[in-house]
């Protein structure tokens, strides 16, 4: 049975419009960091043992003690922005000792790339600047079309950050704190490139102060971040995570726009088979007006459906795992990231699930956030008596297992995805 948390009627502060009208859709309780992975205790070489072992005596052999925090997610009545309520700080979601990546689609970059080579304002001479090394591929590609002044702030010459593990978390808290000093260092930049960290700010409006400041009174703000509107209404409940603060649609981002006095010059989606991602160019405006936060129905209805649905959608999903469960036949979720972390977790599907599959030599020997499901290499799939493999992987690292991984290619149970776009979902 799902165990439902009681959400709390208190209205907070919404990080889009600043007003105290934000309030909790979903409580999910306290909940593991996703790049947490539990070590197993020394009463053993769990690498070396056989993985029949590892799971029998898991839950005697896991340390059980890692950090926790409180997962809500709220919507605001004015701006209708879902949002984290008083999300982790960065020091804490910051990865421990380093080894845990992300990646972010980029099939759609060459049409962005042709997009800024064409755009007149800015002109090839012009400083464009990237805040993270995820914009170093874009800023290649504008390089290779012939602007010659394109920088990648380093984290730390330029941001001081010196912390091991420190990623996208700690870099959008140091622009916002360090952008005066930043501008006055490099000058103004006639584009601001950040993707895939908008989502991450802490202090939404702060951040995206501190770069028209980077960019100046002239300049432009190339911002990419999640079209969460396709996982609101499929209600994929595997898109929450601690990192992202912030899921916006297209209208939320719009409004966010607005309110930051920002004003649109192009707003582009790309849908990617189980992601869609918003690219904005956005100039400061020359006068502000107020803004009409009228709610739409339609966004309203979205959000509506999301909260309300996760109760069905876990039973659903128990209901079709169960029935894989068929005497010794046991079930694998393929890849240890954050994605299959939140699917066990918030869809509370720990019994479930006997095995997680990753390669990744760093992630042996641990054991999965929260669920304590011990991580295996994918020979798993040869030696033990997997009936069901759930991807929980990327699009393109599903094509990649799916053509490249041997052990995967012989695999002679069934294969489902976790994700509810997918044609092959397990919720099909």
């Amino acid at each position: 049975m799902y165990k439902e948390y009681m959400a709390s009627e208190e209205d907070f502060r919404c990080v889009v419009c600043l007003e105290r009208t934000l309030k909790v859709l979903l409580d999910f309780g306290d909940q593991p960091f996703s790049n947490r992975f539990v070590p197993l205790n020394n009463t053993g070489d769990s690498t070396k043992s056989s993985f029949r072992e590892a799971t029998s005596h898991a839950h005697h052999r896991i340390n059980p003690s890692p950090p926790q925090y409180r997962l809500r997610v709220g919507s605001c009545i004015s701006c209708l922005t879902v949002q984290l309520i008083d999300p982790p700080p960065p020091n804490l979601v910051r990865v421990p000792n380093g080894g845990v990546t992300y990646t972010e689609p980029e099939q759609h970059l060459d049409d962005v790339a042709d997009f800024i080579c064409s755009f007149t304002p800015i002109g090839k001479s012009s400083q464009i600047l990237g805040l993270s090394p995820i914009d170093g591929r874009l800023l290649q590609k504008l390089k290779n079309c012939g602007f010659s002044e394109t920088v990648v702030l380093r984290t730390k010459e330029d941001l001081h950050i010196g912390e091991v593990g420190a990623g996208i978390e700690t870099i959008q808290e140091r622009v916002t704190r360090q952008a005066e000093e930043l501008h006055e260092r490099l000058g103004a930049s006639r584009l601001v490139v950040a993707r895939a960290i908008v989502e991450h700010s802490h202090d939404l409006q702060g951040f995206l102060s501190a770069l028209k400041t980077l960019a100046g009174a002239d300049g432009y703000l190339l911002l990419e971040v999640p079209d969460c509107e396709r996982d609101l209404h499929l209600q994929e409940y595997s898109s929450l995570w601690e990192e992202h603060t912030i899921y916006f649609t297209k209208h939320t981002l719009g409004r966010c726009l607005e309110l930051a006095g920002l004003e649109t010059v192009r707003f582009k989606t790309y849908t990617y088979p189980y992601e869609s991602i918003s690219s904005v160019l956005v100039k400061s405006k020359s006068q502000t007006r107020p803004v009409s936060l009228m709610p739409l129905q339609a966004e309203r209805e979205l959000i509506n459906g999301f909260k309300d649905s996760l109760q069905a959608v876990a039973q659903q999903c128990r209901k079709r795992l169960k029935s894989f469960r068929v005497g010794n036949n046991k079930i694998a979720v393929f890849g240890a990231g954050h994605l299959a972390v939140s699917f066990i977790n918030l869809l509370q599907l720990t019994d479930c699930i006997d095995l997680v599959i990753d390669d990744n030599p760093l992630k042996q020997g641990l054991a999965m956030p929260g669920s304590l499901i011990p991580i295996v290499p994918s020979s798993a799939l040869q030696t033990e008596n997997v009936r069901l493999c759930l991807l929980s992987l990327s699009y393109d690292s599903e094509i990649k297992v799916s053509t490249k991984n041997q052990v995967f290619r012989s695999f002679a149970g069934e294969v489902r995805s976790i994700f509810r776009a997918s044609p092959n979902s397990i919720f099909q």
